[in-house]
């Protein structure tokens, strides 16, 4: 028998905070070094046996309600679980439009979230880890946040915003289990035996179905990226100083510019005018920047950001802007080949109640140009790994319905926007045989998009049309479209309450409305 540090392990979804799916029998799992344990919770209460190390307790439907105590009692120990609740859970899963984050929507949302308050809706997100052979028997552990406070700018978006919708139609607590991950393939979210029959996929993986071979190569390849990035020669002189600088319109990308294919560390830089020393603090807002960046203004540091996508907002410290011209000066690492000021996002500084509008023509400097950063093997792309880690270990969780928000990284090549559409009927028929349930299912159509260096994808309408039809092929299943929740570049739209309460009606039809006439 295994042995652990307590006699009684729950499988780490069932922690303080949880939310059960209410009216239907329920099951607790988890590991044990007993003969055999108890679990109680509201009077309500379920002898189960430990075989092999292992326990699942089957419970009677509860009624919704927030406040809860469960505890969990075996071989002289006893485990609490506090403040659990019963209420309608629902899976959202993915990419990172389902992943990104009330923080990443203030722009468009910022006074109703700051006034925001909704203790009963909470959310779980499972941390991505990846298994190539078999099925994990558990998600990485996590604490349930609560849409309060600073939690609540940490949930999903689109999930808080669909969360507080039904809650406040139903009146019941409402869980949210988000189950997405940036840049993740669909094939990612399929089984090995499924892989196993789709051309090509079963060796992407081979290379890692030992223990521990995927982690030696992210290891290695880590430092080889950290290898690249420090070979770049890194001249803080050149926040205050441009030197030879050439002219650059923002935004803008460096193709078909004479930065055309260049890749390493260049400086942008802008002049921004006061007529008086502003007052209190200030924004720096450089929209969406390709690839990473470090921003300085007057020669010192104000933000930086290590990868391509969140909008740049840094904050300007009181004092630091001057009457008259004041230097704004960008350091930006262009990875492979392609970079720049992505177009149809906000460029300006804002201070003292003024906003200085910053396209327009800047001047940039070369500082170290380098070949391109070293390819690497991305884990969110690779098949089954997500299915197995992220998945498989949920079966037995009671989900009222599942959302699917997905296809982004299935839109540049043929092999895998030409198949999307049958990958996606596998995909859930495996997963409501694995979960064991026939939930609804709803499909969101990615918004549209244009690449800021590939231009319009046509792999994007394919993987648009799958997803629009995906009612056409499986059962119990409805599309909503996000088509116009976007700009032409903007690869995560910031109106995820638009597409909140699209999901909440979509919801309504498949998964409350149809199981009330079902009842009746």
């Amino acid at each position: 028998m295994e042995q652990w540090e307590k006699s009684i392990a729950l499988m780490p979804i069932f922690s303080d905070g949880m939310v059960l799916q209410r009216d239907t029998e329920y099951e607790i799992w988890g590991k044990a070094a007993s003969d055999s344990v108890v679990v109680e919770i509201d009077g309500a209460e379920a002898e189960a046996a430990v075989v092999g190390g292992r326990f699942r307790a089957v419970l009677p439907p509860h009624e919704a309600g927030a406040g809860y105590v469960m505890t969990v009692r075996g071989g002289g120990e006893t485990v609490t679980v506090a403040d659990v609740c019963f209420g309608d859970v629902f899976l959202f899963s993915g990419q990172s439009n389902f992943e990104l984050p009330c923080e990443r929507v203030l722009d468009i949302s910022a006074g109703e979230l700051a006034s925001s308050c909704y203790p009963d809706i909470r959310e779980y997100k499972v941390a991505p880890s990846y298994r190539f052979d078999r099925p994990e028997d558990e998600v990485q552990p996590a604490a349930w946040k609560r849409a309060r406070g600073r939690e609540l700018y940490e949930m999903s978006a689109a999930a808080f915003f669909f969360a507080r919708e039904l809650h406040e139609r139903h009146k019941v607590p409402i869980g949210v289990v988000l189950n997405a991950v940036g840049g993740s393939r669909i094939e990612a979210w399929l089984p090995n035996d499924e892989i196993e029959k789709l051309p090509g996929l079963k060796e992407k993986i081979a290379p890692f179905l030992a223990e521990g071979s995927l982690q030696s190569l992210l290891a290695r390849q880590e430092e080889e990226t950290k290898a690249w990035y420090h070979a770049l020669r890194r001249d803080i002189s050149l926040a205050e100083a441009p030197r030879s600088a050439k002219d650059f319109r923002v935004p803008g990308m460096t193709a078909g510019t004479e930065l055309h294919g260049f890749s390493g560390s260049v400086w942008f830089y802008r002049e921004a005018r006061f007529d008086k020393a502003p007052e209190g603090e200030g924004l720096l807002y450089l929209g969406e920047l390709m690839d990473s960046d470090t921003a300085y203004i007057n020669g010192v540091k104000v933000g930086s950001t290590g990868y391509r996508y969140p909008p740049r907002k840094y904050r300007v410290p009181e004092g630091l802007l001057r009457e008259g011209e004041n230097l704004i000066a960008v350091r930006l690492v262009i990875t492979k080949g392609a970079g720049g000021f992505i177009p149809e996002h906000p460029y300006y500084l804002e201070a003292g109640g003024v906003r200085v509008e910053l396209s327009g023509t800047w001047k940039y400097t070369v500082e170290t140009a380098a070949n391109e950063a070293p390819d690497c093997v991305f884990p969110p792309s690779l098949p089954s790994g997500l299915f197995n880690s992220s998945l498989a270990p949920l079966a037995g969780l009671l989900f009222k319905g599942v959302f699917w928000y997905q296809g982004e990284s299935d839109s540049y090549e043929a092999e895998n926007y030409m198949n999307y559409a049958g990958k996606l009927k596998i995909m859930v028929e495996c997963w409501r045989r694995t979960l064991r349930q026939n939930f609804g299912f709803v499909c969101v159509e990615l918004a549209d998009y244009t690449d800021p260096i590939a231009g319009i994808l046509p792999g994007w309408s394919a993987v648009q049309k799958a997803q629009r039809e995906a009612p056409l092929h499986i059962p119990c299943c409805e599309a909503v479209s996000a088509r116009d929740l976007g700009e032409p570049f903007e690869l995560h739209p910031q109106r995820k309450k638009d597409l909140g309460l699209r999901l909440a009606e979509a919801a309504e039809r498949l998964m409350y409305r149809r199981q009330k006439q079902h009842i009746e």
